[in-house]
């Protein structure tokens, strides 16, 4: 049966430890990688001719050649038409501010390298004394070959990393990244603005504090929700202002702009960079998609697994819960871990969770209604209880604890047994 998309659940139990949250599974088929082979041909084998060879010799040498053709066949080495290499390794410190999507701002560590061949079941790693990360594959179509990694950005993590591939019984020889100058995230741009509503709008931010810091890149990029990044423009120096020209925009999507401050070094390119957000989306026109219609776009979430109720990456969290917890639907390792739970306390059950703090929050009745910035319709939550096990469902307001956590609690007299959960309202572009 397919979980109604306008009213989903995420509920727990005083008598149940786990979460319970309805959930439509779907497996995508695994595409089979392409496999590899070497081979040899032998056109073509000349022997010499023994002309003054005694008549006894030839007799017993012609018929042992094929013999000892096979055996040197057999003996010679294969070789390798597309032999592992590992080349353009690269390490990047990368500042990421608030995003309508992504949620609060973060910090990370990206290393990586162009590894070939690709495909199973060829395997990379990078390394930097104790700790060990595996690569991915992320191939695109100006790098074709990346694999990449990332961690949390750390000081300790900005020298070199070693990068290492493995295919089979074949191994490539590491190769270093570069190191992350000064050891420090370029700082964000502050104040960015959209102003104009129509297919050239325009740009403005204030530039940070440098210090010693080397900026020597200055970018505007144009994403779309559910196509990714449509363009990208270099301004050739620092900046503060920027208009999109015509020909990029239309009315049929929805956008979102970020302004990149970098340190650029050749040959490995954006070594330490910033990237600052447009607060919410921004459409040429027409109304704009609600925040959960926005969330599973820019997710590519399609089919049964776009439903709020579905878990695509079976993690226990569906869709709707990690879009209020600001996590990644596709992604299990984004699962929020210590961003919602339950417990009993002082004779309460409690349900004790965290709304993404990127997101503006207001009371509608007994709802908290969710927004982004875009103007579409907001994603709607409650807290429902419900005392023993016949009883009705009561909507209970959240109340703020502290910061962007809520609670909703039940009373409970010794003994008894209640239920508390989370219903989510998901509406739709009116």
């Amino acid at each position: 049966m397919r979980a109604n998309p306008k009213s989903d659940f995420l509920a727990v139990s005083q008598t149940e430890s786990n979460m319970n949250i309805a959930s439509v599974l779907h497996t995508a088929p695994q595409a089979t990688a392409p496999s590899f082979a070497a081979a040899i041909n032998a056109n073509r084998f000349t022997t010499r001719k023994p002309d003054r060879a005694p008549r006894w010799i030839k007799r017993l040498v012609n018929p042992l050649a094929p013999i000892l053709l096979a055996t040197a066949l057999i003996g010679l080495p294969r070789a390798n038409a597309n032999p592992l290499t590992i080349t353009n390794a690269f390490s990047s410190a990368r500042h990421f501010g608030p995003s309508p999507i992504l949620g609060p701002e973060n910090y990370a560590l990206v290393f990586g390298a162009d590894i070939s061949p690709t495909g199973d079941p060829t395997t990379a790693l990078a390394t930097q004394g104790g700790v060990t990360v595996p690569l991915r594959f992320d191939g695109s179509v100006t790098a074709p070959s990346r694999y990449v990694g990332n961690a949390p950005f750390s000081v300790t993590l900005a020298d070199a990393w070693s990068i290492t591939a493995s295919r089979g019984t074949e191994t490539a020889g590491s190769v270093l990244t570069n190191i992350i100058p000064h050891h420090q995230l370029l700082p964000l741009v502050q104040n960015l603005v959209i102003t104009g509503s129509g297919v050239t709008p325009s740009l403005s931010w204030t530039l940070p504090a440098l210090g010693d810091l080397t900026v020597n890149t200055n970018l505007v990029s144009v994403f779309s929700v559910g196509q990714g990044e449509v363009a990208e423009f270099n301004l050739n120096g620092l900046h503060s202002a920027f208009t999109i020209p015509s020909g990029i925009l239309d009315s049929q999507h929805v956008y979102f702009f970020t302004v990149t401050l970098g340190d650029y070094e050749f040959p490995y390119g954006l070594i330490n960079t910033s990237e600052t957000y447009t607060s919410g989306f921004f459409t040429v026109g027409g109304s704009s998609p609600s925040l959960y219609q926005i969330f599973a776009t820019y997710h590519n979430l399609t089919g049964d697994n776009a439903l709020p109720s579905a878990d695509p990456d079976h993690d226990g969290l569906n869709n709707a819960t990690e879009l209020m917890l600001g996590t990644d639907p596709t992604d299990p390792a984004s699962a929020g871990s210590g961003l919602i739970g339950v417990y009993s306390y002082a004779g309460y059950l409690h349900l004790v969770f965290t709304i993404n703090p990127y997101l503006s929050i207001a009371v509608a009745g007994v709802f908290l209604e969710l927004r982004d910035g875009s103007g579409g319709p907001p994603f709607r939550l409650t807290g429902q209880a419900q005392a023993g096990l016949g009883g009705p469902w009561v909507n209970v307001l959240p109340i703020l604890v502290t910061g962007s956590t809520y609670r909703i609690s039940l009373p409970l007299a010794g003994g008894s047994t209640g239920f508390v959960r989370l219903r989510f309202e998901a509406q739709s572009t009116p």
